[in-house]
């Protein structure tokens, strides 16, 4: 078999619809030159099978069943059963823009880790939601990255939209297995601490979903939090490299947040109640709802 510059690599649990359509995105990418490994998580949701009676328009396609080991170890097993010099990163949910391989391939070409960037897309979402989501990625972006395929300032990698040479990704140790979320963020301190730049590129675009609405955003919000916490016990060092603390927001307006965290207002936003207020305000008011959620 020939040896495959790229892999793709996509851990996937009980996620056959979303997997599907990634490969038939991936089926339409510019650049065909990539090998693909599929590591499916434990699922019960009949992706093995779906996977393995399908015909897909792919150069190499590996389906990998394992048990349950979670994000991390999924990736560590696409990794390690890779064959191509540079592994690119997708997560299942994820719909790539039809250059994106291309993209980091071009972007690896002077850079051993590449993150792209992400937008959203309209997949049923609360149309609140949506234009919530564009607003918080606009203020990610402007916030992380100043300038295009300029070195990021701060440790910060998405595992769902990434690129990094093998040999570094083995050298680095690759995912922390023991982490169920947060595990990019700690791979992203561990490549800045072993003095490997990050870089940042807008070339590489993905859209990814959402969850259907406020309420599950912050639901997930807090799923991350306590990610997080985990993260912190078994690398307690990696603190001073989060930027959020409830100890960031002035202790005059902290009861502000604590009012606006519970549920009901997110109910009510997702009902559109605050729809009479301008965008910049009410995703405002939104944000300060969600990070109240987030903290309390």
């Amino acid at each position: 078999m020939k040896e495959m510059q790229v892999s793709v690599v996509i851990p996937t649990y009980n996620g056959k619809e979303k997997v599907l359509r990634l490969l038939n995105k991936l089926c339409l990418q510019t650049n065909q030159d990539f090998e693909t490994i599929v590591v499916i998580d434990g699922s019960t949701d009949g992706t093995v099978e779906e996977l393995s009676k399908s015909k897909w328009d792919l150069q190499s396609l590996q389906i990998i069943a394992q048990e349950n080991k979670g994000r991390a170890g999924s990736r560590n097993t696409g990794a390690n059963n890779a064959s191509g010099t540079i592994l690119i990163f997708i997560d299942d949910d994820i719909i790539p823009d039809k250059t994106l391989i291309q993209d980091h391939l071009e972007a690896q070409e002077k850079n051993d880790i590449v993150v792209g960037i992400l937008d959203s897309y309209d997949d049923g979402v609360n149309p609140e939601m949506l234009a919530f989501s564009k607003y918080k990625n606009q203020q990610m972006n402007a916030a992380i990255f100043e300038n295009v395929a300029e070195e990021m300032t701060v440790p910060y990698i998405t595992a769902n939209n990434f690129s990094i040479k093998k040999q570094l990704f083995q050298k680095l140790g690759g995912f922390d297995a023991r982490l169920n979320d947060a595990e990019d963020f700690e791979f992203a301190v561990r490549c800045k601490e072993s003095g490997y730049p990050i870089f940042y590129t807008h070339n590489c675009l993905a859209y990814h979903s959402l969850q259907k609405n406020l309420e599950e955003s912050a639901r997930r919000s807090k799923e991350y939090r306590k990610g997080q916490e985990i993260l912190l016990k078994y690398h307690p060092h990696i603190e001073q490299y989060i930027p959020n603390s409830i100890n960031h927001i002035n202790i005059l307006k902290r009861p502000f947040f604590y009012l606006l965290s519970f549920p009901f207002w997110l109910r009510l936003a997702d009902k559109n109640f605050f729809k009479f207020l301008p965008p910049k305000f009410r995703f405002k008011l939104y944000d300060i709802m969600w990070t109240g959620n987030y903290y309390y």
